[in-house]
């Protein structure tokens, strides 16, 4: 190039020197677009011929601009590598993978029928179906759960356990008591001893809350939907959850205990019944009047979720909480260890818990892959549903057969309009997931998602359990992790990021 510039110099000497200046900055100008078009073109896609598992939402369109672009020389290739590294810097700062999927308004338009067809075929319940002669729906469940999971990919009682947990007599209305939280909750005993935690409704369907995800009433609706969500994606390690809609005059009150009747009270000049509860900010003084459930129709609706099976115990040392902390309740500290490089290593190789709690616990991740990795599907699942409370129970038994339990969903499917990225910092920050996952997460994308929910939720009692918005959020948040997965893969490698 300066060859070029010398030989153009020499020979229009002569000529006016402002005439020489315009075509030297012509000719530079046109250079630098030149370089930067090619490195653009390199960075912005990814090498589809070195992992071919990986591609974008339309891959055609980075084979055909990649092979159009001739192999660059040594200078080249170090500052292409060079904007790479710092377009890279730039994505990972400004969003842009999220901000990709949010402007890919098509996403949900474009789905193979057969696919949506095949997973509601699959998934889709029959509230209607009978058990043989001789078995309790109790029991059926019971059998089912395993420290791994809790009940089977396929599981066609699973119909006939939920709608006796909708319909059976209720023996027993109790309160829970403090240990089950900061909101009111029943503890049911159905016909056949069967014990039941109901959440009742507090907002309208619809309701969106776009403030602290965890200063909110827990939504039913959202347990319902956690755990049918749970299925599709192949996790099963979600309670088992089904809506009712209860008397109070008539189902509750006359099996209630004393210590629920305690909480109960009239308001005559609203021709309302309300109880108020013993949890943790349960009170009957004024100030916590929000926090009564009042009903002026003597009805009460909700969700049923069932109780965990007694052979099944958690694990004391790591219960209700997580490695990457509870982002409503603890977002700076989340935000620290996003900065700490060696906390997705302190996890999984530290024999105590990591640091991050002001006691020490034992660390049921260290040299556990399949546990870890399944904290990692649980990110997944948590982002997908919005839920920032986020918590892990992890489950006693051999280190090699145990996982935990994704329960208390209650606070997911807030807001519709809104992703907290921070719930997939598990996976973002360890750049790792399994391979079933991912090809799973694959063919659930671009509207497959929300058209399968929609159809396994309406045979929920209380139906419908999503509105549009959410299904289509679920969507949104699927495509952010698949992107998310590809960056990985980009950057880490398929080696590292693909267990």
């Amino acid at each position: 190039m300066a060859s070029l510039y010398r030989r153009i110099f020499k020979r229009y000497a002569i000529l006016n020197p402002r005439l020489i200046l315009l075509v030297c900055a012509v000719i530079g100008c046109f250079t630098i677009y030149i370089v930067l078009l090619h490195s653009e073109r390199d960075i912005r896609y990814f090498p589809v011929d070195s992992f071919v598992q990986l591609r974008s939402h339309d891959a055609k369109e980075p084979v055909q601009r990649q092979n159009s672009i001739d192999q660059p020389n040594g200078d080249q290739k170090q500052l292409l590598q060079q904007l790479q590294q710092q377009r890279e810097s730039l994505k990972k700062q400004n969003g842009e993978i999220l901000q990709q999927a949010n402007n890919d308004d098509s996403m949900t338009q474009h789905f193979n029928e057969d696919v949506v067809n095949t997973f509601i075929g699959k998934y889709r319940l029959d509230f209607n179906y009978t058990l043989p002669p001789g078995v309790s729906p109790w029991e059926v469940p019971r059998k089912w759960a395993t420290s791994r999971e809790l009940l089977p990919d396929q599981a066609p009682e699973l119909g006939a356990v939920l709608n006796m947990m909708a319909t059976a007599r209720i023996t027993e209305a109790d309160d829970p008591g403090r240990h089950t939280g900061n909101q009111l909750k029943l503890l049911l005993t159905l016909e056949g001893r069967q014990q039941v935690l109901f959440k009742p409704k507090w907002n309208a369907r619809g309701f969106v809350w776009s403030d602290n995800l965890c200063n909110v009433h827990d939504i039913p609706y959202a347990e319902i939907a956690a755990f049918h969500l749970s299925r599709v994606l192949g996790f099963r390690r979600t309670p088992l959850a089904v809506g009712r809609v209860l008397k109070l005059s008539k189902e509750i009150l006359p099996a209630a205990t004393d210590y629920l009747r305690e909480t109960v009270y009239n308001v005559p000049e609203a021709n309302a019944t309300c109880i108020y509860g013993h949890c943790y900010t349960c009170s009957k003084s004024e100030s916590s009047w929000v926090d009564h459930l009042c009903t002026s129709d003597d009805t009460l609706e909700g969700v049923m979720i069932l109780w965990m099976p007694e052979h099944l115990k958690l694990n004391e040392d790591y219960k209700d909480t997580h490695p990457w902390m509870r982002i409503c309740y603890e977002r700076e500290e989340v935000m620290d260890l996003l900065r700490n490089t060696s906390h997705c290593s302190a996890v999984q190789n530290s024999i105590s818990q990591p640091p991050l709690y002001s006691k020490t616990r034992t660390n049921p991740f260290y040299n556990n892959s399949a546990l870890f990795l399944d904290l990692i599907d649980a990110s997944i699942f948590q982002y997908i549903i919005n839920n920032a409370d986020r918590k892990v129970s992890v489950m006693e038994g051999p280190d090699s057969v145990r996982s935990f339990v994704m329960m208390d969903n209650g606070k997911s499917f807030q807001n519709p309009h809104g992703d907290e990225r921070l719930i997939l910092a598990p996976l973002f920050q360890c750049c790792m997931v399994r391979q079933t996952t991912y090809e799973r997460l694959r063919v659930l994308e671009k509207g497959v998602l929300s058209s399968v929910m929609r159809e396994v939720l309406k045979a929920d009692p209380v139906s419908p359990v999503l509105t549009d918005p959410h299904l289509t959020a679920m969507d949104r948040r699927l495509a952010h992790v698949i992107l998310e997965i590809q960056e990985c893969a980009r950057t880490q490698g398929p080696s590292h990021v693909f267990r």
